[in-house]
């Protein structure tokens, strides 16, 4: 089974586990909102142990979210396998990085 918690403080959303389609799925909107609710939050994914489409997919749609919400969004320790993923999709300029 999949697990991913996360942990928001301090304008900071620590994320821990897999992002994948199995734990995707069961991200609550209220931990969404947590993230995208202050002016600038850092999301960071250096606890993240395993990530595919459907993990850079949310991630997309947070930075969505955020803009929508007037939040400077930024990922940190962004996963290498992640990284790849976002450069073969052609999406990786859209992830606003701290690193």
């Amino acid at each position: 089974m999949s697990k991913l918690s996360i942990d928001i403080v301090d304008g900071v959303a620590k994320l821990r586990g897999q992002l994948n389609r199995h734990s995707v799925e069961k991200i609550s909107k209220a931990n969404e909102r947590k993230i995208t609710k202050t002016q600038n939050t850092l999301v960071d994914l250096s606890d993240v142990t395993e990530a595919d489409t459907a993990g850079l997919a949310w991630l997309l749609y947070l930075v969505e979210q955020a803009t929508a919400h007037k939040c400077q969004l930024t990922f940190a320790h962004l996963p290498s396998d992640l990284l790849k993923l976002a450069q073969l999709s052609a999406v990786s300029q859209f992830l606003p990085t701290a690193d």
